[in-house]
C-alpha cells in the first residue's frame, strides 16, 4: 500500500511542478478551444450540412469505431464523405442530435465530451427519442475540425418518451 502511495505523491508532485499541466483553462488557452468545440457540437445536433460544410477540414475524419455493429458503420475519410453521411442520416429520419453531457475536458488539443447522446428520429406515429451513453472526442486545428471521433454505446441505448 505504501509503495503505491508513494507513487501517488511523486507523480502528483511532478504535476504541480510541471506549469503546463497546472495551468488553468483560461491561463493555458484551451477555453477558446472547449468553445470552439461546444459551438461545433450544436451545429452537428442541428444537422446543418451547409453550416458543417464551413467546420470541416477538407481532409477531415468522422471515426465511429462503436458503430461497427450496426449495418452501416460510420468512418468516413473527407468533408464530403462525411456531408453525404449526415444527409444520408437525414434522409433516414434522423431529425436532431442532442447531448446531455456530464464532462468537458481539453487533454492533448482534443476536447472530450462524455455524457448521453440524445436522437429524435421519425417514427410511424411521430418523432421518436433515444438515448445513448456515449463518448465524443473533437480535435481542432486551425478552428477547423479534423476528427469527430464517437464511442457510443448503442447496445444500451434507451427509448425515452
Amino acid at each position: 500500500m505504501l509503495r503505491y502511495v508513494s507513487r501517488l505523491v511523486i507523480l502528483l508532485g511532478w504535476i504541480a511542478a510541471t506549469p503546463a499541466l497546472a495551468q488553468s483553462p483560461d491561463e493555458s488557452g484551451n477555453a477558446a478551444t472547449i468553445a470552439s468545440a461546444v459551438a461545433y457540437l450544436d451545429t452537428y445536433g442541428d444537422l446543418d450540412v451547409d453550416a458543417l460544410s464551413r467546420i470541416y477540414a477538407e481532409d477531415a475524419r468522422f471515426v465511429d469505431e462503436t458503430s461497427l455493429i450496426l449495418p452501416d458503420p460510420f468512418n468516413w475519410e473527407g468533408r464530403d464523405a462525411i456531408l453525404a453521411g449526415i444527409r444520408g442520416w437525414r434522409e433516414a429520419s434522423l431529425r436532431h442530435i442532442d447531448y446531455e453531457l456530464s464532462s468537458i475536458f481539453e487533454a492533448a488539443d482534443r476536447v472530450v465530451f462524455v455524457g448521453d447522446v440524445l436522437t429524435e428520429v421519425d417514427g410511424p406515429d411521430g418523432p421518436v427519442r433515444y438515448r445513448y451513453p456515449a463518448v465524443t472526442i473533437v480535435t481542432l486545428s486551425d478552428g477547423m475540425v479534423v476528427e469527430h471521433r464517437d464511442y457510443i454505446d448503442y447496445r444500451g441505448g434507451l427509448r425515452i418518451d
